[in-house]
């Protein structure tokens, strides 16, 4: 076993040849915030490797206990590229390690961002830089931001008003004003609800500054 510690609460645990946990079915803890624990570890517990790993690394501060709680369960697999799918060249710009990780797994290139924290305190002005500068050498340039989607997992819905509201002022406002014979368009790849702190089903906003005529399908 190994484990890597990103950043914040993400952490990397790899576990081989073990065809057990490849078919545990484990919950989101973001997605069910307050119930009762042993029904959160009740998959997770039954697996011994990965039990004896919770219970041996139990700590206390300041009176309260942490422990880890191992989730998300995947496997290696390969990606096509970018190019090879699109027939055009592509920068990622990105802060949480899932996005930079599928992204480099598609051949993007992936530039270095010092603040990008994945979450609602990310550094949106360094972002947009880094998309005006992938602009110069890059025929696309994807970008990544995930504050509102943490602060609804969170169930606060003026976090997410705030963030969002953030998003245009301090990067599309400058991106929009510095492109020109550029397509912008923005969208979401699922719903998080701030009522429930669970992604949901259903369509999503898509928006453009270009004009384009496509049918919604399921």
């Amino acid at each position: 076993m190994k484990f890597h510690h990103l950043t914040d609460y993400r952490s990397l645990m790899i576990v081989k040849g073990s065809k057990e946990i490849q078919l545990l079915e484990d919950m989101a803890p973001h997605e069910n915030i307050g119930i009762n624990i042993s029904e959160l570890f009740s998959g997770v517990g039954k697996i011994n490797i990965l039990n004896e790993f919770i219970e041996s690394n139990r700590f206390l501060i300041r009176d309260k206990q942490y422990m880890f709680y191992p989730w998300g369960v995947a496997k290696k697999s390969y990606l096509p590229s970018f190019l090879n799918l699109h027939g055009k060249t592509c920068s990622c710009v990105c802060g949480a390690e899932i996005m930079r990780g599928i992204a480099k797994a598609m051949g993007m290139n992936v530039p270095a961002l010092k603040n990008a924290t994945g979450d609602g305190d990310t550094d949106l002005g360094e972002k947009a830089e880094a998309v005006l500068n992938g602009l110069k050498t890059y025929d696309a340039v994807v970008a990544h931001i995930n504050g509102a989607d943490e602060a609804a997992h969170r169930m606060n819905m003026q976090e997410k008003i705030r963030f969002i509201e953030k998003t245009d002022r301090e990067f599309l406002r400058i991106i929009y004003e510095n492109i020109k014979n550029t397509a912008l368009t923005i969208v979401s790849d699922h719903q998080t609800s701030s009522i429930t702190g669970k992604h949901e089903k259903g369509p999503v906003d898509y928006i453009s500054n270009i004009r384009e005529e496509f049918t919604w399908q399921r």
